[in-house]
């Protein structure tokens, strides 16, 4: 049998599959197989689209091509290189717990040399109707094929809590340090690798009072210093920024902090840039420097990257709900800027082409920007329509590549199955679908004129 808190999940795959788990003795990790019995007569496999919001990504800085992304509602995935593919990691979760269909953060460990080790923060929504209504942390060491419910309950709100980074982070000279800013509790800390927890009465909290609210609540990020891990950042929503010298035992206010932080990256050397309700920021250690593309003073910035390796290369990009949020980027620490979408660049969303139908989808919410830890000029991003990347962020016209296979992440609200006819299908932000081949992607979208349900279909 599994142990209690162990979650048997299948092998990972695109396919949705009857699984049966093997039998383990207890305490150990069940891992579950695809069955080969077919005798109910049924085969299940996904219907091909795409897109839905990625709203992070978590990079493992020497293991080759490790990424982990988290999404606003659904599933947590992981980036297949070999296949070009997004895999599925949270097909384990019953519809008695479907709120945990939530990752609201997601933090791989460092000093694993594999990228096998990580930990997400699951919970859709933090509201007292919800299944369940409180969150989990959960962690992995085989790569996300098999979870392990680890902590106390907490608020989660990965559908609320959107425009935020990364609440856990793990410490990378220590993977056993981790953190996880929360928006109820304050800041939890495990010393031992996420098996136990404490909160650190030390850390600011933040305003708690409407953690079960859809207003944003407590803290919004925690970071560490790349090369100095006694050094800490801390996101108190509403309120500012606080640091950390001595690995979480003491906190300050920094002075001259933005009020409403959403998302910061951390160069190498320590420079800090900061995403805010009023534009972007530089900290160097000392003093904040308001590095805004002139054009954009006073407005609100979502997406932010720095280079790891050059404190000097930063990209950037506007946040708001809605389409064409225009990208900058700076080779001189944020002294100047130059445009690199969406009127200057080029969007390919192949093999899902009907993305780019959808008027409200092209540079729609960006959330995250990453610098490719092993190639300076490549650059990833996501937004609403899932993950992009560029090979050349330094060029004349960049050129943007979505990768959509396997995220498959949208809200379908309504299906009609009609004998020798295609399946028709509605869904929420990107009208319906006619599926003439249910094993290629949709030619194009079919507008409803509004909420799709199954009468309309």
């Amino acid at each position: 049998a599994c142990s209690r808190n162990t979650i048997a999940v299948p092998a990972q795959t695109s396919r949705l599959v009857a699984t049966e788990p093997t039998a383990k003795t207890e305490n150990t990790t069940a891992k579950a197989k695809p069955s080969s019995d077919n005798s109910r007569g049924y085969n299940w496999k996904n219907v091909l689209w795409s897109g839905g919001y990625i709203t992070g990504m978590a990079f493992h800085p020497t293991a080759p091509d490790v990424i982990y992304a988290r999404t606003d509602m659904g599933t947590l995935y992981k980036w297949d290189a070999v296949n070009q593919t997004w895999l599925s990691l949270l097909d384990w979760i019953k519809p008695e717990e479907d709120n945990l269909l939530g990752p609201e953060s997601v933090a791989v460990d460092p000093t694993d040399p594999t990228g096998d080790t990580v930990f997400t923060a699951l919970g859709r929504f933090a509201a007292d109707w919800a299944k369940p209504s409180l969150g989990r942390l959960a962690k992995s060491t085989d790569g996300g094929k098999s979870w392990r419910r680890v902590g106390p309950e907490v608020a989660v709100a990965s559908n609320y809590d959107q425009m935020f980074g990364e609440r856990l982070a793990v410490d990378p000279k220590d993977g056993k340090r981790v953190f996880y800013a929360s928006r109820g509790d304050g800041l939890l800390h495990s010393e031992d690798g996420g098996e136990t927890w404490r909160v650190l009465e030390s850390a600011p909290k933040g305003d708690v009072s409407k953690r079960m609210e859809r207003d944003a609540a407590g803290l919004g990020w925690c970071a560490f210093h790349p090369d100095d891990s006694r050094i800490m950042y801390l996101g108190v929503i509403g309120q500012g920024v606080a640091r950390s010298r001595d690995a979480g035992k003491n906190w300050e206010m920094l002075s001259g902090a933005p009020a409403h932080t959403h998302r910061v990256a951390i160069a190498g050397n320590g420079v800090l840039f900061a995403a805010h309700e009023s534009g972007l920021s530089r900290f160097d250690g000392q003093q904040w420097q308001d590095v805004t593309p002139p054009a954009q003073r006073g407005k609100r910035f979502g997406a932010v990257g720095v280079d790891p390796r050059n404190s000097n290369r930063v990209i950037a990009a506007r946040l708001e709900w809605k389409h064409s949020q225009p990208k900058f980027v700076s080779l001189d620490g944020g002294a100047t800027w130059r445009e690199v979408g969406p009127q200057r660049a080029d969007y390919d969303f192949s093999p899902a082409s009907y993305l780019a139908k959808i008027g409200h989808w092209k540079s729609a919410a960006p959330a995250q920007f990453v610098f490719d830890p092993r190639n300076a000029r490549r650059v990833w991003f996501c937004d609403w329509n899932g993950v992009w990347r560029t090979d050349d962020i330094e060029a004349e016209r960049v050129r943007w590549q979505l990768l959509p296979r396997g995220h498959e992440q949208g809200a379908v609200l309504a299906l009609r199955s009609t004998p020798l006819a295609p399946l028709i299908s509605g869904a929420a932000d990107a009208d319906g679908f006619r599926h003439a081949d249910l094993n290629q992607y949709p030619p194009q979208p079919h507008s409803m004129g509004g909420t799709p349900h199954t009468d309309e279909t």
